[in-house]
């Protein structure tokens, strides 16, 4: 534990080379995917239920309340970080406060039905959820600290592990579970290997199953530890000219010999916690205020907040597809799982063909997000006329595939897009206005665990 905690206070100090950076970096990425599908978005759900199975309402107002509390905290909470340059720091110390409180719901799990218990899991919920806002916000700001050539192209490959990591995650349970029939031979493999887990009370297998995936978790996070420091990518230098052609090198030695008259500094004063909660309040009323007087801060004012309702819309329907579908198609539990790890599977396409077309096609990354979202319109109103004149199954699952690939592939551009309008000074501050998107609303709807 004092090795831990010794590692934790000095990580900014842990200085490492660029691919362990990149590794550090995206391995949060892949812990929280897995914590926020399959844990929160899977596991969480059912747990509720067991509590109480009509606690879906009370549940959404809730979360809709936390949700609104922390869009309006976080902006604080980041220019806190941003004077202290703590961004590493405080991702690594939520993070670690994060996955570990998610190990609590496995004893939720089990124990017996009552107000305090559902009590617990909801405080334990909303906490849990601030402490990931707040890592994710950070997590996205040390994305600034990268060469700005490369954020694009990191920005989708930390989302091609997150989606896949969560991909695979999900696979697995539904196939340990029974909610799939295996069809492949891996399939068969993990499904034979542990039927003792679909065979257990589902009770303890739930408890079982949120330990095991908030392991995997855990131990992804501790990757975090090589992210890189809170200090923007120093840039290279150019070579030094040999003496003998530099035009300056007479007039710099004569500088050299001349005695130089050194002036006092005056003092500069330490930014301790205390003061940069104070300053808080006036660096975002001049954040605001900035963007009325001052062209590019109103431009990247636009861009965020254009991203955060596309980004909104995109997240909402990921997670209201399987619900979607279950109202108007009346699909049975084998079709929505296969249904959602279409959907994924239609993320990770997305994500991947996007790192392909920013290898080609270099320098068009704002006509790129303008085409996206014009497809993105465009398949959302194609959607409704599906619905609506009744096209049929087949045609709306087409349409949904086409909406995650566009999402997943605008979400990973629009990223790196963001890590370049935004000041380094202010990185953590203005991401804070998208935290709470990837968490704002829990998948209610109730995906079983159980065949």
């Amino acid at each position: 534990w004092l090795f831990f905690s010794h590692l934790l206070a000095n990580s900014e100090r842990l200085v490492m080379g660029y691919k362990l950076q990149v590794t550090g970096w995206v391995a949060f990425s892949t812990a929280f995917n897995i914590l926020n599908t399959v844990v929160y978005g899977t596991l969480f759900p059912e747990i509720l239920h067991n509590l109480d199975a009509g606690f879906s309402k009370e549940f959404s107002i809730v979360n809709v309340i936390t949700t609104l509390a922390s869009s309006v905290i976080l902006p604080f909470v980041g220019s806190v970080t941003d004077q202290l340059h703590t961004i590493k720091r405080w991702m690594i110390w939520a993070s670690f406060f994060a996955v570990p409180a998610t190990f609590l719901y496995a004893l939720l799990a089990v124990i017996p039905r009552g107000n305090y218990s559902l009590i617990l899991a909801e405080t334990l919920y909303v906490v849990v959820m601030f402490a990931l806002r707040l890592a994710v916000m950070n997590n996205n700001a040390l994305l600034s600290r990268f060469p700005a050539t490369k954020r694009v192209m990191l920005s989708l490959i930390n989302n091609i592990f997150g989606f896949g990591a969560a991909l695979l995650s999900l696979a697995v349970l539904r196939l340990v579970t029974g909610a799939l029939t295996p069809t492949t031979s891996v399939g068969v493999f993990l499904a034979t290997h542990l039927a003792g887990l679909r065979e257990m009370d589902p009770v303890t297998r739930l408890a079982i199953l949120v330990v095991s995936y908030t392991a995997l978790a855990f131990f992804a996070t501790f990757f975090s530890f090589f992210s890189p420091t809170d200090a923007p990518a120093t840039q290279p230098q150019a070579p030094a000219r040999p003496p003998e052609e530099d035009p300056l090198n007479s007039a710099r030695n004569d500088l050299e010999t001349t005695p130089l008259v050194e002036f006092p500094k005056p003092p500069v004063p330490k930014v301790t916690f205390v003061r940069a909660c104070v300053r808080s309040f006036s660096d975002v009323l001049l954040t605001l205020k900035s963007i009325r007087t001052d062209r590019k801060a109103k431009e990247s004012a636009v861009f965020l907040f254009a991203y955060l309702f596309f980004s909104t819309a995109g997240v909402v329907y990921t997670i209201f597809v399987v619900t979607f579908f279950t109202s108007v198609y009346q699909i049975h539990i084998e079709t929505q799982s296969l249904l959602q790890l279409f959907y994924m599977s239609a993320q990770v396409a997305g994500v991947f063909f996007g790192m392909v077309f920013v290898r080609i096609v270099k320098g068009f990354d704002l006509i790129t997000l303008t085409c996206q979202n014009v497809i993105f319109c465009c398949t959302f109103a194609l959607l409704y006329f599906s619905v609506s004149m009744s096209w049929g199954y087949v045609s709306s699952l087409a349409i949904s595939l086409v909406i995650a690939f566009t999402y997943s592939w605008n979400a990973s551009v629009a990223r790196g897009m963001m890590a370049k309008l935004i000041p380094p000074a202010r990185s953590v501050s203005s991401w804070a206005s998208t935290a709470p998107s990837p968490t704002s609303v829990s998948r209610w709807s109730r995906p079983s665990t159980g065949p």
